[in-house]
């Protein structure tokens, strides 16, 4: 049961962190606002090099992910190969205002929920 739950942290935190990338991803980059699972995956999971436990865990990120209603998944062409992607479709417009103008986080470390402006 300890580790159950030792588990589930470490997926919601990595959830979190995949989230924030794609989002900020889909403001930095509006022309290819989506990312490949597999880079992202390497990405979030870069410090973890057990092959198993990588497994794992990302199996119960992609859970979480793609039953995100912000998040679409399909395929697209990558550097020439056909992937897995992830788009980021959340808003980032509230009646014409952009909800990233007055984020007091801006340029600070990425948290879930506080997703800082790109910069100009």
């Amino acid at each position: 049961m300890a580790s159950r739950k030792v588990y589930n942290s470490k997926v919601t935190k990595l959830v979190h962190i995949a989230l924030s990338q794609l989002a900020v991803n889909a403001i930095q980059h509006p022309d290819y606002p989506y990312i490949a699972v597999a880079h992202l995956r390497d990405q979030v999971l870069q410090h973890e090099f057990n092959p198993h436990t990588r497994k794992h865990l990302w199996s119960g990120v992609e859970r979480v992910v793609e039953q995100n209603s912000n998040v679409r998944a399909g395929e697209r062409e990558v550097q020439g190969e056909i992937m897995r992607v992830w788009t980021w479709i959340g808003g980032r417009f509230v009646e014409g205002k952009n909800v990233f103008d007055n984020d007091p986080t801006a340029g600070r470390e990425i948290e879930w929920g506080r997703v800082p402006r790109p910069v100009a």
